[in-house]
């Protein structure tokens, strides 16, 4: 049996697991690693017209490799994107901004409740830098809303991110993501319990924060399409 207590996370025990119940997850990578597995799907970039998306934990966070690897990308004509949610100095983000074709930002809430009782970073940073990356940015910027209930599934707090952005020049779009619980498996692989307060939005719920985000911004669903793109008063 494992004692987690005395675990140091050197990884020697599952090297050593004939049976491959033990695993470590994650690795050190180069860039030239990661560009060796990028570039396998070239093809499908070229004929879809997608790209590479650098997301998190927070890659800004990680500004040194994501710079190199954004640079890199770009040299190869990879389309690059990233998700951040701006918990940082800007100074880190700016230098990432001349090789990004586009920016995805999270905003999980407006209200000082929802940022002291579930996020607990820098309400006022997370926000101005939204608004700066706006004014630095020439590429297309979308803002996203992980929808949670018990959080911020409200036509209040909704509504209220969607005024908030609505002044943003860059906005392609407002996009609107259901919570969902895959983090338990995660849980369960570090044998820890799993008590989530949090739950999904029905789907008649995320309709009605969609139709009252769109009386704002662009809403955009994966599956409908763009819900508005008209931006009203």
């Amino acid at each position: 049996m494992l004692n987690r207590d005395k675990c140091t996370r050197c990884g020697a025990c599952a090297a050593e697991c004939y049976a491959g119940a033990l695993v470590m997850t994650g690795r050190r990578a180069t860039t030239d690693a990661v560009m060796h597995e990028v570039m396998e799907d070239a093809p499908y970039y070229e004929s879809s017209g997608g790209g590479v998306t650098l997301s998190g934990g927070e890659p800004v966070l990680q500004r040194e490799f994501a710079l190199d690897l954004l640079k890199t990308l770009k040299a190869q004509g990879v389309y690059t994107n990233i998700q951040t949610a701006g918990n940082y100095p800007f100074a880190l983000l700016e230098p990432l901004l001349p090789y990004l074709d586009m920016v995805m930002y999270d905003i999980k809430g407006i209200s000082e409740d929802i940022y002291e009782r579930h996020i607990r970073g820098d309400r006022g940073r997370m926000l101005d830098n939204l608004f700066r990356l706006d004014a630095a940015f020439d590429a297309p910027l979308v803002v996203r809303t992980p929808v949670i209930v018990n959080v911020n599934a409200t036509e209040e707090e909704i509504g209220a991110v969607a005024r908030f952005i609505q002044p943003l020049k860059r906005l392609e779009s407002y996009r609107l993501i259901p919570y969902h619980g895959l983090g338990r498996a995660k849980y369960d692989a570090l044998g820890e319990d799993y008590n989530n307060i949090y739950a999904t939005p029905s789907v008649e719920t995320m309709d009605m924060l969609e139709k009252t985000a769109a009386k704002y911004v662009p809403v955009y669903n994966f599956k409908k399409g763009f819900i508005s793109t008209e931006r009203n008063g």
